[in-house]
């Protein structure tokens, strides 16, 4: 079988990259694997989209390897209810709000681009592209410094540094996490924010603080916010992290030109590091419900047009002050 190697070459002319095309069989058919030693991949051989042998190796430094891979678009309309690799050797674009369901791992590639789909685009009769990762799910994007994931509108040419604008809000949903760590909520069943519980319940929250949602790590999130209802303050935030656990990494993340907040913590644990947001419409950092996480090395930057606080910092959200009002 012809595993459809993008080249295969000899010369210190740019013309080697042992990776699969799009459409390879090689892309599929991997064995589970059960062992403390070798990773369990879905791919076939020693490489999917992620060239592990630039930089270091004198193959990348004499000039042998190419970037040849013939690029893919990969449509997403299903949920994911398995384990799954997204490789960056494809561009995934989301048709709508795109659930990773509990029980299932959403492994991404480092450099690996992923696109919302405008609402006029999607044809699953969703409000709004969004990325959410249910109580029990797992994210694992852990891009690099060189290869970041990157989350943004399909108008955004990410090889085009002028298409689009910091001002270009609000184009795609957003990336949501939730967990089952503990908030100052009377329930353990809420629905977040920016989502319609009638049509896509999405909850969190638990009394886990240990949870562990997975990793982001070098992880750009860009031009979102749109609102599914149309109602003003019920946009998606840039990354949404609800009841989110201690036992998730989030380190090296930046939200850029969202439309509502750029971050917003719905209680939870989670401890954060290195986090960037740039000229987002509302606050930059914003946290209620209880939350309980660490931050450091925030970097907040705002636009003179529209912007909130560089940091709101509620023990409330309004919710739980009018129910002690009411109690006093």
């Amino acid at each position: 079988t012809n595993p459809s190697l993008a080249g295969v070459c000899r010369t210190s002319t740019a013309c080697l990259d042992p990776r699969p095309n799009e459409g390879s069989p090689a892309l599929t058919g991997a064995a589970p694997i059960s062992d403390t030693f070798l990773e369990s991949v879905s791919y076939r051989g020693a490489f999917s989209g992620n060239m592990w042998l630039n930089k270091w190796t004198a193959l990348s430094q004499n000039g042998n390897l190419g970037n040849l891979v013939t690029p893919g678009m990969v449509t997403v309309k299903a949920d994911i209810s398995a384990n799954t690799t997204w490789t960056s050797n494809n561009t995934y674009l989301l048709d709508g709000l795109i659930f990773v369901n509990e029980g299932a791992t959403l492994t991404i590639e480092a450099g690996t681009v992923i696109k919302g789909l405008e609402q006029g685009s999607i044809t699953t009769g969703d409000g709004a592209a969004a990325l959410i990762v249910r109580r029990g799910a797992k994210i694992m994007a852990e891009g690099t410094a060189a290869a970041p994931i990157i989350f943004t509108s399909e108008l955004d040419d990410v090889n085009n540094p002028t298409d689009l604008t910091q001002r270009d809000r609000g184009l795609w949903g957003g990336v949501i996490l939730l967990g089952r760590a503990t908030t100052n909520q009377p329930t353990t069943d809420n629905q977040i924010e920016g989502i319609d519980f009638l049509t896509d319940p999405a909850q969190y929250g638990g009394t886990d603080d240990d949870d562990n949602s997975g990793v982001l790590k070098y992880v750009s999130i860009r031009h979102g916010g749109f609102s599914i209802s149309g109602v003003e303050g019920d946009e998606i935030n840039g990354l949404t992290i609800g009841a989110v656990g201690r036992g998730t990494t989030i380190d090296f993340v930046e939200v850029y030109a969202n439309f509502d907040d750029c971050y917003e913590w719905f209680g939870g644990t989670v401890n954060t590091k290195h986090l960037v947001g740039a000229f987002c419409g509302d606050d930059t950092y914003d946290y209620d419900q209880g939350f309980r996480g660490k931050g450091q090395f925030w970097f907040s930057i705002q636009d003179t047009d529209v912007a909130g606080r560089a940091g709101e910092h509620d023990g409330g959200d309004g919710v739980e002050d009018a129910f002690l009002d009411e109690a006093r």
